[in-house]
């Protein structure tokens, strides 16, 4: 909204809903607002002081003896204010149902007022922190009206000479009465500091009840440098940050009444003195507890990041023993299966009694189910330990899937399964690849395995499972830099109940999986295994007329 009646209508309509009202602006649009809306606020505070409304706080800068009169007015009517230098920044006036801010733009050369109004908890949230925020570290009306009143409201001093603005440093640390917080903005300010005696100066503070905080960057090359500074200055609390400060400014601020802040001209690590530019001086405790804010929440930010630093460590070291633990596990698993599959078959063989036959072929189905999950699991550590390896070798396609395809026949045959097997016109041409022959067995088998484990043979077994092959040779252009190569994708499609809703956001990852069948580390596997040759993977449901799902993956194509 623009129009300045209606911004005014709006603006009382939201003061009159309110159950608190919270208002941060220029005097002169709080003076507005009171002005306009004098009858609302009125009743506003008559509801307060019979408990029915929780009252109105201002924040405002005042700045001179004509304010002193608005402030006046207000703080009589039972409005709470308080003062703060910067409050240009802000303009916006909030209850716990509404958000409203006032913003101001110039076209061809006239002010023009513009009203956002939001009801979202959002923004409500949002600037309810800032506002608290603010009024914490706002000084109260009266006190700012005392002070002008007595003109003892800010003192400040431009120190154009760095030989002068290190003196009065040293002085302020000497006047400092329980409280010095300083933040050092690179590394060879604190060489600089260790170099002028201030650290050992205040270290010594310390010792007669003045609490010394440093806040300084991380350096990322010499990591060591602030451990050894804190063994010398062990009384001094020191917190370095994980960031860079865009400008390079040293700020001092003393018992959070007086401020020093001074340019660095050259951040030089020889030199102290060079190094320094023009400083600033302020003494005003509004300036310094607006200084302070900031500090405090920079110093909270270094313990938050090394609570989350130290989280993260605990959970790399039990990370890594579950891997360890779980790699241990799989490889004493492995050692007794395979003479506990050779014996059974042999076993299997040598007997003459079908009973025992079949008891002896679930004995085997089972032992090689749990060999190829410990085959797995020993495939992600790898993955994970990196220690991943291809050995390439040229290789019939066709011939690799005829051979998986036969082993998973005797095995669906001995199971009573019905899956049928079928091939597109296009597997008729032989595809020489080139690639790590086994592992990509791997891949065709997990997803053929998992195309089994999810056709239904519903209905007292009737109907029949498919499984089709095909193979595609594609020539692609790389978009960015015009060269041509090509690829050759395999893709698997069946007619089972396809892939879980749940599951395919996170299909490929370590454990997605919804069904007591799997484990949900074929598809990792496979993942990693293509991505390692260079190709992709990906899987979907098949058309609506069609039941199951397909999945392709792609490789490159070595001529």
């Amino acid at each position: 909204m623009e129009n300045i009646e209606e911004i005014s209508i709006r603006q009382g309509e939201l003061i009159k809903k309110s159950n608190i009202l919270c208002c941060c602006s220029p005097i002169s649009d709080i003076q507005f607002s009171f002005n306009n809306q004098f009858d609302i606020i009125k009743e506003i505070l008559e509801n307060h002081r019979n408990g029915k409304h929780k009252g109105i706080r201002f924040i405002t800068s005042i700045n001179n003896k004509n304010d002193i009169e608005v402030i006046k007015v207000l703080l009589n009517q039972g409005i709470n204010i308080r003062h703060i230098s910067d409050i240009l920044f802000y303009n916006f006036v909030l209850s716990d149902k509404l958000f409203a801010s006032t913003i101001e733009k110039k076209d061809r050369g006239k002010l023009f007022k513009s009203l956002l109004i939001s009801n979202d908890p959002l923004y409500i949230n949002h600037y309810n922190k800032i506002f608290e925020e603010i009024w914490k570290n706002g000084l109260n009306a009266e006190e700012r009206i005392k002070d002008l009143e007595e003109d003892n409201y800010v003192n400040m001093k431009i120190i154009p000479d760095s030989h002068e603005s290190f003196k009065i440093t040293n002085e302020l640390f000497m006047l400092a009465k329980y409280e010095v917080l300083i933040i050092l903005p690179s590394v060879n300010g604190i060489i600089h500091a260790v170099e002028s005696g201030s650290f050992r100066f205040l270290d010594k503070m310390v010792l007669k009840g003045v609490k010394v905080k440093i806040l300084t960057v991380f350096d990322h090359k010499n990591p060591n440098i602030l451990d050894k500074i804190k063994t010398n200055y062990p009384n001094i609390e020191f917190r370095s940050l994980q960031f860079e400060f865009q400008v390079l400014n040293r700020i001092t601020i003393l018992d959070r009444t007086k401020t020093m802040i001074s340019e660095i001209k050259k951040d030089i690590q020889n030199g102290f003195i060079d190094a320094l530019g023009i400083a600033i001086f302020i003494e005003s405790k509004s300036t310094a507890l607006t200084y302070a804010s900031i500090f405090d929440s920079l110093w909270k930010q270094t313990d938050t990041y090394d609570e989350l630093k130290k989280s993260h460590e605990q959970l790399q070291i039990h990370d890594k023993m579950q891997k360890e633990f779980i790699n241990i596990v799989a490889h004493e698993l492995r050692t007794p299966l395979t003479p506990i599959l050779g014996l059974t078959e042999y076993i299997r063989d040598k007997t003459n009694d079908v009973d025992q036959k079949v008891l002896l072929d679930i004995v085997i189905d089972y032992a090689f189910k749990l060999h190829i999950l410990t085959e797995k699991i020993l495939d992600v550590t790898r993955i994970d330990g990196k220690l991943f390896n291809l050995n390439y070798e040229n290789f019939s396609l066709n011939q690799l899937i005829l051979d998986i395809v036969k082993d998973f026949e005797k095995n669906l045959k001995a199971r009573n399964k019905k899956i049928k097997f079928e091939y597109s016109i296009n597997f008729n041409t032989d595809y020489l690849l080139s690639a790590d022959k086994t592992k990509i067995g791997k891949v065709i088998s997990n997803l053929v395995e998992n195309s089994i484990k999810f056709i239904s043979n519903e209905e007292g077994g009737e109907g029949e499972g498919i499984i089709s092959f095909n193979i595609e040779k594609k020539h692609i252009v790389n978009t960015k830099n015009g060269n041509t190569s090509n690829i050759i994708i395999i893709i698997i499609k069946d007619n089972g109940i396809g892939i879980n809703s749940d599951i395919r956001p996170r299909l490929f990852t370590k454990f997605a999986s919804k069904s007591f069948q799997g484990t949900g580390l074929g598809l990792f596997i496979s993942k990693n295994i293509i991505e390692a040759h260079g190709g992709k993977i990906w899987g979907e449901n098949n058309p609506d007329e069609d039941k199951g799902a397909t999945f392709s993956f792609s490789l490159p194509l070595k001529e």
